[in-house]
C-alpha cells in the first residue's frame, strides 16, 4: 500500500518538473525581447499595442500571463517538495497518505468542489456580460468557457448520479 503511494509521489514529482521545465521555458520566450516588443501608436490618443508571440494585445495581458506562469510554478515547486520530503522521511510519508485518503477531507473537498464549480460559472456569466461591452471576441470566449463548464457540471452530475 505504501509502495504505491510512493509511486505516486514519484510520478507526480515527475509531472510536476515536467510543468516547470515548461513554464521556464515559456517563461524564457516571454522575456525575450524578439518575441514581447511594444509599438505606441499616435492615432487617437497614443495607445500601446504589445505584440506577444507575434500576436497583438493589450499591454497588461502579457504581464498577466507572466505571473500567472511563475504563480502557479512556485506553488508547483513547493508541492515537489513536499512530496520530496516525504518520500525521504517516513514520518512525513504516513501524515501525507493518511492526510490524501482521508473520507472527512475527501467529502469535504467534493462538497465544495460542486460549490466551486457553480461559483465559476457564475463569475464566467458575469465576465461576459462585462466583457461584451468592450469585446465581441472576448464575450464568445467567455460564453464558451462558460458552456463548457455548465457541459462538465451536467455531466458529471448525470455520471455520479447513475454510479452512486
Amino acid at each position: 500500500m505504501m509502495e504505491t503511494f510512493k509511486s505516486t509521489l514519484r510520478r507526480r514529482i515527475v509531472l510536476g518538473a515536467i510543468y516547470c521545465s515548461c513554464a521556464c521555458l515559456l517563461l524564457a520566450l516571454c522575456v525575450n525581447p524578439t518575441v514581447m516588443r511594444s509599438t505606441e501608436l499616435r492615432n487617437g490618443g497614443g495607445a500601446t499595442i504589445v505584440y506577444f508571440a507575434g500576436l497583438a494585445a493589450n499591454q497588461h495581458i502579457p504581464s498577466f500571463i507572466l505571473g500567472e506562469i511563475t504563480g502557479v510554478g512556485l506553488v508547483m515547486l513547493a508541492y515537489i517538495l513536499r512530496c520530496w520530503l516525504a518520500l525521504r522521511d517516513e514520518t512525513r510519508l504516513k501524515k501525507l497518505y493518511i492526510a490524501q485518503k482521508d473520507e472527512r477531507t475527501a467529502l469535504i473537498l467534493d462538497k465544495a468542489g460542486g460549490t466551486a464549480l457553480s461559483v465559476v460559472i457564475f463569475g464566467l456569466a458575469l465576465g461576459a456580460a462585462a466583457a461584451g461591452l468592450f469585446s465581441e471576441i472576448a464575450f464568445f470566449a467567455l460564453n464558451a468557457a462558460m458552456l463548457f463548464a455548465l457541459l462538465v457540471k451536467a455531466g458529471f452530475k448525470l455520471f455520479y448520479g447513475k454510479t452512486l
